[in-house]
């Protein structure tokens, strides 16, 4: 994107912060306990309950409801309403880039652990993978910008994204929400809760999505692809039935059975380069040729047929059990978690009927962890956390790849791969958290963290069985056919299973002053965050490919306020901040014997600078305006011999000192605006209108590759409805995307075909929800 079209775009944003208002931007910000634009917001980023103003850290923190009106019901919606986060992929494997100011880790493998933490009720999701699902009967949603590293279990480098589940109620209440649109998606919600005994309360809520298919094949006229299959349940109880002590226990399940989404093929001479990057066999059954591109409009697409129609079949399980012991002083808190995943999926890289590139990932993963702090109580000068963390993790994956259509099949006679790992990863922290007033509204805080975390891969890519693989290479059928291209090593010059242990011992620390003035506050703080280093789980040809990768670390330094202006009526926050980024995990491009592949590896040094403003203004009764606006100048200072692609599937040493982090918009915002007429005492109409953009980027740090650039685009929703006055039920018609905007959200390449994930078009539909 240029700087006039940068300006354009920024004009816009700027402007419709006046006029506008992202639906569902009363969400910046606005707690599940807040109903004002400068109402309390009570969060919970510091493992205690606070008021937002009291917290110096940014933060957005969302209330369910906000969220369920908006339309945002899954994690990769929060960019939306979210200053400073992104959420795209790096290809069709079904695994989501979570990235928060420039920091973002743009591997597409199931192994591969998210710079963004990602929590479910205080417990850690490890792998990005399992986080699609874990989205309904929602408290609250948190987003903490920056490193978090001196309270939270497992070690990350952007931030955090904390979901909290709706808690029991002392009292009977239950809700109904439903939705459905003109792609025929139906999306039915509802929760039961009340007390079962003296201090025994408990909650039931469920969650089904169907239908919505949007996508329309080119070759096979009438099939679609988009339909939704969804089922969720959780079941939790809390009992306060003794003073001093809370016991809170809760079970989930979620089912996936939806389609997955196909990326769109397109011309490469689109971007300046060849038509089809590599050979690619494009004709029909009959030998005739079938048409592959398809540009402009956002609904056109093609896929594999059959077993590789992009398709999954997933399945989430597990517990939160969380007990608190009054002490006196302090409070003694235990969070147990444990997590089962597994899930088989189909998708298709290249976004045609033929098959250059597509996968079949069948995947099982389990996690378990243990959280024990201790924290003091009262309202002393003094407040301190001090814990353990342990967790534990196992995964096995089969990640079967199938290119029957491309260069490798028509040139090298190699049709599928067949990539079998396994990887446990231990970790054991204790931490420390301090903060201690001053007078005169003073505070200083300061935390540590040491981690020891160990991890264990043992993995190769095989011969499917089919021999291709074996042919090329001169080896069996199904044996392993990665070479060992480490010199000293006991099968040098043979294809073995590459087997590897790393340990990382690392502290990380946080340290900061503010003042509060009345409910004002002013911050600055310093951080520091690791995220440990990791292996590979693509298919490779190399033992060198997939040598670990080293942790990487960010050292973040902020300031910021939070202020309350204008007869408490407008919530104005504004952060400026500084991250040395150091050996930044990243891909680029090796020479193996079939050509240029990819390697893990780290990137020596980046920087990100920013500023990101955002407010809520409530200047009468009946109007709402919010917004936020993300500037981010995010990039590499130091990486003399990257590997880059060459165009002719060769990699070359390439100084990339200059380039921008990946999925890093230098500006990105949301803005809004409601209006609320009275119809009577019991009823109120409103309307809201919405906009949210961003700036072009990059799906990779890589931006050498035009195929991974992403441009700018700027999106429009409303709604009107009708609610009653004490919000008990609403009812609503809603457009997204009203002016039918063609963008897409990431750009990639399979072996030889040029594709891109388009946005969902224009959607439009009703929706109500009733509770008692």
């Amino acid at each position: 994107m240029n700087t006039h079209t940068s300006a354009r775009m920024l004009a816009s944003l700027l402007a419709s912060t006046a006029v506008l208002l992202p639906l569902g931007a009363q969400a910046q910000e606005t707690g599940a306990s807040s109903d004002a634009a400068a109402g309390e917001i009570v969060v919970t980023a510091q493992k205690r309950s606070q008021g937002i103003n009291d917290v110096p850290i940014a933060i957005t923190a969302l209330a369910g409801t906000t969220l369920a009106d908006g339309g945002i019901k899954s994690l990769d919606r929060l960019s939306a309403v979210t200053p400073g986060l992104n959420v795209s992929e790096t290809s069709a494997t079904g695994v989501p880039i979570y990235t928060i100011r420039g920091i973002g880790f743009s591997d597409y493998s199931t192994s591969a652990s998210s710079t963004v933490g990602l929590y479910a009720d205080e417990v850690a999701l490890p792998y990005a993978v399992m986080s699609r699902g874990a989205f309904f009967d929602v408290g609250q949603v948190e987003v903490l910008k920056g490193p978090q590293g001196d309270l939270y279990g497992r070690n990350t480098t952007a931030g955090q994204i904390n979901v909290n589940s709706a808690r029991p109620t002392d009292h009977f209440a239950a809700g109904l929400s439903a939705e459905v649109n003109n792609f025929g998606e139906t999306d039915v919600e509802g929760y039961v809760s009340g007390p079962l005994a003296e201090g025994l309360n408990a909650r039931l809520a469920g969650k089904s999505t169907q239908g919505g298919a949007w996508q329309r094949s080119l070759t096979r006229q009438g099939d679609t692809l988009g339909d939704k299959n969804v089922l969720a349940l959780r079941g939790s109880v809390e009992y306060k039935g003794t003073p001093g002590l809370d016991l809170f226990l809760s079970a989930h399940w979620i089912r996936d059975k939806s389609d997955n989404l196909a990326p769109t093929a397109y011309d490469g001479a689109l971007i300046g380069q060849p038509t089809l990057r590599l050979p690619v066999d494009t004709s029909g059954p009959d030998g005739s040729p079938v048409d592959v591109f398809s540009t402009g409009d956002n609904r056109a697409a093609d896929w594999s047929n059959g077993i590789f129609t992009p398709r999954r079949d997933n399945e989430l399980a597990g517990f939160v059990a969380k007990a608190s012991v009054d002490l006196g002083l302090a409070s003694l808190t235990s969070v147990t978690g444990y997590d089962h995943f597994r899930r088989r999926e189909a998708n298709d890289w290249d976004g045609w009927a033929g098959n250059d590139s597509g996968n079949i990932n069948v995947t099982s993963i389990n996690v378990f962890s243990e959280e024990l702090r201790l924290s003091s109580n009262g309202n002393g000068p003094l407040s301190w956390i001090v814990g353990g963390y342990y967790s534990r993790d196992t995964m096995h994956e089969n990640y079967n790849y199938f290119m029957q259509d491309s260069f490798y099949a028509l040139v090298l006679g190699i049709r599928t791969l067949d990539t079998r790992y396994e990887q446990t990863t231990r970790s054991l922290a204790g931490f420390g958290h301090v903060e201690l007033k001053l007078g005169d509204g003073w505070r200083v805080l300061g935390g540590l963290r040491y981690t020891d975390e160990k991890r264990k891969w043992t993995g190769c890519t095989y011969d499917s069985g089919d021999g291709s693989l074996g042919g090329f290479l001169g080896i069996p059928a199904g044996a392993c056919g990665v070479f060992d291209d480490i010199a000293g090593t006991p099968d040098f010059g043979t294809t073995a299973v590459f087997s590897d242990t790393i340990t990382t011992r690392r502290a990380m620390w946080k340290a900061g002053i503010d003042k509060k003035i009345g409910r004002n506050l002013l911050y600055a703080t310093v951080s520091n965050g690791f995220k440990s280093g990791g292996f590979s789980g693509v298919n490779s040809n190399l033992w060198s490919q997939l040598l670990p990768y080293k942790p990487e670390t960010v050292t973040a330094y902020e300031v910021g306020a939070k202020l309350v202006l204008a007869h408490n009526s407008l919530r104005l926050n504004g952060s400026a901040f500084w991250y040395d980024y150091k050996d930044k995990q990243e891909a680029h491009y090796i020479n193996t014997f079939v050509g240029a592949l990819v390697q893990l590896t780290n990137v020596p040094r980046s920087r990100v600078r920013g500023v990101e403003l955002d407010a809520q203004w409530k200047p009468i009764e009946q109007l709402s305006f919010d917004g936020s606006i993300t500037y981010l100048d995010a990039k590499i200072t130091r990486w003399p011999n990257a590997g880059v692609n060459n165009g002719a599937n060769l990699a070359v040493a390439t100084d990339l000192a200059g380039v921008r982090l990946a999925n890093s918009p230098r500006w990105q915002g949301n803005a809004a605006v409601t209006w609320t007429q009275p119809v009577n005492e019991r009823l109120n109409a409103f309307v809201t209108l919405a906009m949210n953009g961003r700036t072009g980027t990059s799906g990779r740090v890589l931006a050498l590759d035009p195929a991974t650039a992403v441009p700018g685009y700027a999106l429009v929703d409303a709604r009107v409805g009708v609610k009653q006055a004490d919000d008990k039920w609403q009812l609503s018609l809603w457009v997204r995307n009203l002016g039918d905007r063609y963008y897409y959200t990431s750009a990639f390449v399979g072996n030889g075909v040029f594709v891109r994930t388009n946005g969902v078009p224009r959607t439009f539909g009703v929706s109500g929800r009733f509770s008692f």
